[in-house]
């Protein structure tokens, strides 16, 4: 048990799907457990389907696997890895089960269980996990030597001790009917997993905190939870009670009239059961609190606060412009139906025209372990030496889709700043107007000139942003709000103060609105000008280093602060009067 110790630090799961190591803390599905494996040794073919989030998957993982693994006279594979060639992936998966098997290369799938199950005279069961992911990257596959026609033939062997199982979700049931006519009982036994009821979920809750007592507790501390918890968390989480909408927020579904709901009509989302627990885990923890509390599940907002923000709160571990990517690559690894679907870093890379070195960085991010928003998978057909990612759990799906809009959505720096900015000017104008005192005037008025230059740089620069936004390409150097921003910002300042005031020949104060509307032109101007050559030698630098050297960043961001240095040098030298302003009236 000091392996589980080292990797287990809650007896609750999270979005993270139960795998073997886990049973000891599976509860709940017993009943499930038994009939699936049951109709294993029933049927050649089980179809085994459920909601989106369901838990199929843990239920096949901790609970299946490890009863059937029980029976020394059965070979159980399991298998859900379905970009590339599932043929020769799945057929490389019967061989490490098979290791002893002397199998040619050129087998076909059907001819490998079969060899296999006659050479160990023990039953093989193959279960297919996410099925649907197969409709997913293979929507057109048909002939001789696809999946669909290997797969019909295993199946439909007569006299072999082989069965399979098909876990999928019930949205694409509909899509079975490919093998319809080569599988004549496909639809013969089927089972519908649904959400927990009332007392397996109150199984779900209290049993893994008496089992982490019993194995992982340290002598003489014990946790518990508090039975008018449990009731809470239960009713909170109900199907039909959390909604994920259009803006990423979880919603309480209204009811038309305050009815009472019976405990044995009661269904649970069990995702989201994990969720809440896990999260009131970790605050209690934190606390150094023994006792999972209702004070604290209030205290967090309820399972619907806990539920709307978790995204939110896992996306601060990101950067701003961090987040700005993955918006992009989330973008394309959930479907707009809510279906996750596994890319490779470079296919990332290649949709979103975002350099491969960036979109590593932020999958790596959102691969980690304090976030866990993707999680790697192994393409068959690269022999385990390229990386796919897919998001970690079914039911983040529509809260990462809600999460992109929203981000979309959100407020830009210029819109947060531009109304309190113009707010003071008019302000200032007013002093302006009142005020007798020629300094204050002249403060109130450079200061006024100085703000909206700032406004004037932003929007152009915005303006910029927005036009080169679908590629991505001044991530980096944009993403508003970042240090980038305030550090163009900075070296623009200085150029912006001395040719709208004229320091140091004391004309603070002196500039007419006619000067002021010519200067703003020619600034405007200048700076979407500048901005855009600017853009464009980084550009062009990047595509030189990318054609002899393969990086593109090299060059960009050398062009960057050469361009940075270049904008230093020429502030240096009209503050000291050397050159004249380049941008004058």
């Amino acid at each position: 048990m000091s392996t589980l110790g080292t990797q287990r630090r809650s007896p609750y799961q999270g979005l993270i799907p139960y795998d073997e190591d886990d049973t000891p803390f599976f509860f709940g599905r017993e009943k499930e457990i038994r009939l699936i494996a049951a109709n294993l040794f029933a049927a050649p073919l089980t179809l085994l389907y459920g909601a989106s989030g369901v838990g199929k998957s843990s239920v096949l993982r901790a609970g299946v696997i490890p009863q059937l693994r029980q029976d020394s006279d059965l070979v159980v594979i399991m298998f859900n890895t379905w970009q590339g060639d599932v043929v020769n992936h799945l057929r490389r998966v019967v061989y490490s089960a098979c290791p002893d098997v002397s199998l040619p290369s050129t087998a076909s799938l059907s001819e490998c269980l079969i060899t296999c199950a006659a050479h160990f005279h023990r039953q093989i069961i193959v279960l297919l996990d996410q099925f649907e992911e197969y409709f997913l990257y293979h929507p057109h596959d048909a002939g001789e030597g696809s999946f669909a026609v290997e797969f019909a033939r295993a199946v439909t062997q007569p006299n072999v001790p082989l069965s399979f199982l098909i876990s999928i979700r019930e949205d694409s049931l509909a899509k079975l009917d490919r093998f319809e006519g080569s599988i004549s009982t496909l639809f013969d036994n089927y089972l519908r997993l649904e959400h927990l009821e009332h007392s397996a979920a109150t199984e779900a809750i209290v049993k893994p905190v008496d089992r982490f007592n019993q194995l992982l507790a340290e002598p003489g501390i014990q946790f518990n939870i508090e039975p008018v918890l449990v009731e809470k968390v239960i009713e909170q989480v109900q199907t039909g009670q959390i909604v994920i909408g259009d803006l990423g927020r979880g919603q309480v579904v209204p009811r038309s009239a305050p009815e009472k709901v019976s405990s044995d009509n009661i269904r649970v989302e069990t995702p989201y059961l994990q969720l809440v627990l896990t999260r009131l885990w970790d605050e209690e923890m934190k606390q150094n609190s023994h006792v999972l509390r209702l004070t604290t599940l209030s205290l967090l907002g309820g399972a619907d606060q806990i539920i709307r923000t978790h995204l939110d709160e896992v996306m601060k571990y990101l950067k701003p412009d961090q987040q700005e990517v993955a918006a992009y690559l989330l973008h394309y690894l959930v479907t707009p139906s809510g279906s996750k679907i596994a890319l490779s870093t470079e296919a990332l890379a290649h949709f979103s025209d975002i350099s491969l070195s960036r979109v590593e960085n932020v999958v790596d991010q959102l691969a980690a372990s304090n976030v866990r928003i993707l999680r790697p998978v192994t393409a068959g057909e690269t022999d385990g030496k390229e990386t796919w990612y897919e998001i970690f759990h079914d039911a983040l799906a529509p809260a990462v889709l809600d999460w992109c809009v929203r981000y979309f959505r959100r407020p830009t720096l210029l819109e947060r700043i531009s109304r309190p900015a113009l707010g003071f000017v008019l302000a200032a104008i007013w002093l302006q107007s009142i005020s007798t005192w020629p300094v204050l005037t002249g403060i109130l008025r450079g200061s006024s000139l100085v703000i909206l230059n700032i406004l004037v740089v932003m929007q152009v620069y915005s303006w910029l942003y927005r036009l080169v936004r679908p590629k991505i390409s001044l991530l980096s150097l944009a993403g508003l709000g970042g240090p980038n921003l305030g550090l163009l910002l900075g070296l623009l300042l200085p150029v912006l103060w001395y040719t709208s005031t004229k320091w140091p020949e004391g004309a603070l104060g002196a500039i007419t609105s006619e000067d002021y509307i010519k200067y703003l032109f020619t600034l405007v101007m200048t700076l979407a000008t500048a901005l855009i050559c600017f853009f464009g030698i980084m550009q062009g630098a990047g595509q030189f280093t990318y054609r002899f050297f393969k990086r593109f960043d090299s060059g960009f961001y050398g062009a960057y602060f050469a361009i940075c240095i270049l904008i230093i040098i020429l502030i240096i030298l009209n503050l000291t009067g050397v050159i004249s302003p380049w941008i004058a009236f």
